[in-house]
């Protein structure tokens, strides 16, 4: 008895109190360490709070296993690190073991039940304020109860008469009664501790609905459903126009989940009435003040279907509306997006004419919103690049036609940690600026990469600051970002490909493999031709002159197609690589040899490999019969308020 006492009580108040966490009350509390073991089986240590499991030994790992729930504390392993917790739990299992050797000497049993002695010690802080403690240490041998030290008696109790004994030899050791009263105190004194640390609540979800009952006087039950609440105590009470109702109302247990948490339903049977007002009241320590929830006579499953046909509505009039303005284009002969007087001048071949005609303006349209947004203006006439735009999937052009997202997302970041000291980030890290370094090639990737999905980046770089071996493409993660003399370092190995701005070139393993954009073809249908990869040698001679790049260049990269091309004057050029890696993590990349040079990356949208949703090509046709002239003018339409803002925000 004296060992089991003093090493039970040496670790369980320094344990517990450290450990347990709750949301007190007047009611009862009790914190206890268990302490069990067999005479040929393992032994166990738990600290338990409120019938919830705190923490428990795992001898075989030989660590403490923290039950506490993440609400209550982050850590607790933290928390005690400075605590021998573990040493602790051993040394309460010898005890353990040692007291089920002299009990077992004491008790004498049959050899038969030689493999059934079990013997387990509690120690035990119950409480209800600073005022009203009670300690106890108790042991039990085969379940049964043969010892304890009372704090409301004072003194230790024996109940067999070998442990009567033991008791006896206690009382009379002052020591040992003052070492009790010290242990009681301690209990008393951590108690303003649990109240202060132990404070947390969780607010609870309710759940009111309604179920139809076969066998009795009323039609429907309705179940008020409160779930993940802590702590345990809660009140549910159902109002009749705001009367409490006791008649046919019936309660579960407040039901553990396992997790600390815990949920109760609540039910009453209910003949609904008319203008009657039928709320569940829940109170709980979470809440300030009583929270209602009132019934809605309204199935669950109707209100689903009126929010389903609702979103059906919208969808047949943005149908219905692009079926009637595709009937008025094909009466009075009008195309789909206005077109502008340069297709006409792609050739003089009617035939041709009439089949460059669905694509060309496909091109001149696409990133109509973006000169709007940026404060530009959609390209001049005069412009060598809308004649080369080619056909784009509904997908990018869905892509290039909708809103930027924030200009704060992180894959508009250049990477500091993947760049050319020579390069320069500003604070926000969206623009990079060469330093003057001279026999020096520099370059600079993105911080963030994409794997897989449509991506869509604006690169600002002012031609006047671009010299030789300017260079845009994507890259790998491990291309080579600085180099000695003056070289193209994106494209200059089989990690990058690369776009030299000054001389249209595309490069890739070190190589040039043709022009970008090719060369002008007098049907669009031809000019496919001329994006396939072509090998170019010191003696290859290029009868076109290169087309000079303006400041602003979109790069449109199609991970899941492995294909690279770019937007020049609201333009896309058609595929300028393909066949690139699929499931490599590639990123925008950028080399200069200028001093100077300042580039600003930003991304603007992106868009996975599943279909466009029809809303959005529906929106995106009549953008584009609209025409960037008239589509300030949608208020006009003969359109609800609601589609009428989903054109203006997409755009």
């Amino acid at each position: 008895m004296l060992i089991s006492c003093a090493g039970m009580r040496h670790s369980v108040v320094i344990i517990l109190i450290l450990t347990t966490r709750c949301t007190f009350s007047q009611a009862a509390h009790e914190y206890i360490t268990v302490v069990g073991c067999f005479d040929n089986g393992p032994t166990e240590v738990t600290a338990v709070f409120n019938a919830e499991e705190l923490m428990y030994a795992d001898f075989e790992r030989q660590v403490i296993e923290y039950t506490v729930p993440p609400f209550l504390m982050l850590d607790p392993g933290e928390v005690l690190k400075d605590i021998a917790v573990y040493k602790n739990a051993k040394k309460v299992k010898n005890l353990c073991l040692a007291i089920m050797a002299y009990c077992r000497a004491e008790e004498k049993n049959p050899p038969e039940e030689k493999d059934a002695f079990f013997i387990y010690g509690l120690i035990r802080c119950q409480f209800t304020s600073t005022q009203d403690v009670v300690y106890l240490e108790q042991i039990y041998f085969n379940k049964k109860l043969i010892g304890q030290y009372n704090s409301s008696l004072g003194k230790f109790v024996g109940y067999k008469k070998y442990t009567k004994k033991v008791a006896d030899n206690l009382n009379k050791n002052p020591s040992m009664l003052k070492q009790e009263r010290k242990n009681e105190e301690k209990c008393r004194i951590h108690v303003p501790l649990a109240y202060y640390v132990f404070s947390k609540t969780v607010e609870p979800y309710v759940r009111l609905r309604s179920a139809e009952l076969i066998s009795s006087r009323h039609p429907i039950v309705l179940i008020c459903s409160v779930y993940n609440f802590y702590p345990k105590n809660i009140r549910v009470t159902w109002l009749r126009n705001g009367e409490p109702r006791t008649s046919d109302v019936t309660f579960t247990d407040e039901l553990a989940n396992g997790n600390w948490l815990y949920q109760i339903h609540s039910h009453l049977e209910y003949t609904p009435r008319l203008g009657e007002k039928i709320t569940c009241m829940v109170e709980h320590a979470s809440f300030k003040d009583p929270k209602h929830y009132d019934w809605d006579p309204m199935p669950e499953s109707d209100r689903v279907k009126i929010a389903v046909g609702t979103a059906g509505l919208l969808l047949g009039s943005v149908v219905l509306l692009a079926g009637v303005i595709y009937y008025k284009r094909n009466r009075t002969g009008r195309v789909l997006v206005p077109v502008s007087s340069s297709v006409t001048t792609l050739s003089s071949d009617p035939a041709c004419v009439q089949l460059c005609r669905p694509f060309a303006p496909m091109g001149l349209s696409l990133s109509g919103w973006l000169y709007s947004r940026a404060g530009d203006s959609p390209p001049s006439s005069s412009s060598a690049f809308p004649p080369l735009a080619v056909h784009t999937s509904s997908r990018l052009a869905v892509t290039l036609n909708s809103s930027p997202v924030s200009p704060g997302d992180s894959r508009s970041h250049w990477s500091s940690g993947h760049r050319s000291p020579h390069f320069l980030l500003s604070a926000c890290k969206e623009r990079a600026t060469r330093s003057p370094v001279e026999l020096s090639s520099d370059g600079v990737r993105a911080e963030v990469g994409v794997k897989g999905g449509l991506h869509v980046w604006e690169v600002l770089w002012n031609p006047d600051h671009r010299g030789s071996h300017a260079v845009m493409g994507i890259s790998r993660q491990d291309c080579p970002l600085q180099a000695a003399g003056y070289n193209v370092l994106v494209g200059g190995d089989a990690q990058s490909w690369g776009w030299e701005l000054q001389t249209n070139q595309l490069w890739h393993g070190g190589n040039s493999v043709g022009l970008y954009p090719g060369k002008m073809r007098r049907c669009h249908s031809e000019a496919a031709e001329d994006f396939k990869p072509q090998t170019y040698t010191s003696d290859t001679k290029v009868s076109q002159a290169p087309l000079p790049i303006p400041e602003r260049v979109l790069l449109v990269l199609d991970a899941d197609a492995g294909t690279l091309g770019f937007v020049v004057d609201g333009s896309f050029l058609g595929v300028a690589f393909k066949d690139l890696p699929r499931g490599v993590e590639l990123f925008p990349a950028v080399s200069s040899v200028r001093g100077g040079a300042s580039i600003r990356l930003r991304y603007l949208n992106g868009a996975t490999r599943d279909p466009p949703a029809l809303m959005a090509l529906c929106g995106l046709s009549i953008r584009q019969f609209l025409g960037q002239q008239r589509l300030n003018q949608t208020d006009k339409l003969p359109l609800p308020p609601l589609l009428q803002n989903y054109l203006l925000s997409s755009h």
